[in-house]
């Protein structure tokens, strides 16, 4: 697809290091509550390459995820335990980047020059959103290790923005609609790094919506692309994360999994509500949605009894996966999980 931005900055190589450098970091084995849920424990990385049997073509680096829990991070409802979440935050970037230091850790999310672009998500209601405190803390990371303006950080979702940050792009097509959609200037005006901070939550049956599709708050025509089925809502999604602006500037992808949904979906049902205490925290959009869809598909066979798969969810990060987006096998991600309970 031809980019339609000439006036944006290109994607900075940052971005590629965290994403296909952390392999070279060792993973960090923690029992507890993730571990539990994912049934998975956390594997020693390796930054070595496998040949492929018939073409001796090299594997593709994995994709870092964390999934970092605390059983205190909520004090009562939805209320975050302020000094719990930050410290969790805190320690999953680190995790995530393998620096030996704080410092260089948020280095590699922004640094100073960056215009930081933090894409929140409030659609679910007041008990299904982001919580305020996660890209507060981000952004004064940001100041305190970077000395970034602050004025150059900004959260928000659509119902925030002011006329000059709803402008729109020129437009861009998804190729399997065919569709023109616009992206909004708080996206990608002058912006340099996209922090993708979504929930975890089901969407409609066996949809979910997670980091590719809180970038349907990011466009003018969200509404164009909907029905997972006729629709054929999943490629729209991840063609959407896939476009250059997207794509090249996303640096890191954090979704709050302090108390998900299993079921029913996107608007907020409690009686499908449970405690997990859990961030999710990657670079690559696809691997984190993998991890995110594991804790989901796991938590509604519990409950259920059987299997109960998020279909058109897989299709998604499947489809993400054929576009070259990110990760979406399992071989292919390097999960750490910690309980820092």
């Amino acid at each position: 697809m031809t980019d339609q931005h000439e006036n944006l900055p290109p994607g900075l190589s940052r971005r590629d290091f965290l994403r296909h450098g952390l392999s070279a970091a060792a993973a960090l084995a923690a029992a507890g509550t993730a571990s539990r849920l994912l049934a998975q424990s956390a594997t020693s990385a390796a930054s070595a390459t496998s040949a492929a049997s018939d073409t001796n073509a090299a594997l593709p680096p994995k994709s870092r995820v964390i999934v970092i829990t605390h059983p205190e991070v909520l004090v009562r409802g939805y209320d975050a335990n302020r000094p719990v979440l930050e410290k969790m935050i805190e320690r999953a970037v680190r995790e995530l980047s393998g620096a030996d230091s704080a410092e260089k850790a948020w280095r590699l999310v922004a640094a100073d020059g960056d215009r930081v672009s933090m894409k929140i998500t409030r659609a679910g209601g007041p008990n299904l959103r982001t919580h305020d405190e996660i890209p507060k803390y981000i952004a004064r990371r940001l100041v305190e290790t970077n000395h970034l303006a602050s004025d150059r950080i900004r959260a928000w979702d659509r119902e925030d923005l002011t006329p000059e940050e709803l402008e729109l792009s020129d437009p861009f097509t998804l190729p399997s609609r065919k569709q023109p959609t616009k992206l909004r200037a708080a996206l990608v005006k002058d912006t340099t790094c996209i922090i993708n901070l979504p929930v975890l939550k089901m969407h409609s049956g066996t949809g979910a919506s997670l980091a590719m599709k809180n970038h349907f708050g990011s466009i003018n025509n969200p509404s164009a692309f909907h029905g997972w089925d006729r629709g054929e809502m999943w490629k729209s999604i991840a063609e959407l994360s896939n476009l250059e602006p997207i794509k090249s500037r996303t640096r890191l992808v954090l979704i709050d999994a302090t108390r998900p949904l299993y079921d029913g979906g996107p608007d907020d049902h409690e009686e499908f509500r449970w405690t997990f205490g859990g961030l999710i925290l990657g670079t690559d959009p696809v691997a984190v949605e993998s991890v995110a869809l594991d804790i989901l598909e796991t938590k509604r066979a519990a409950v259920h009894g059987s299997p109960w798969p998020v279909t058109d969810g897989r299709k998604v990060t499947d489809w993400a996966r054929k576009l070259g987006l990110g990760q979406a096998d399992h071989s292919r991600i390097d999960l750490v999980t910690i309980n820092l309970d």
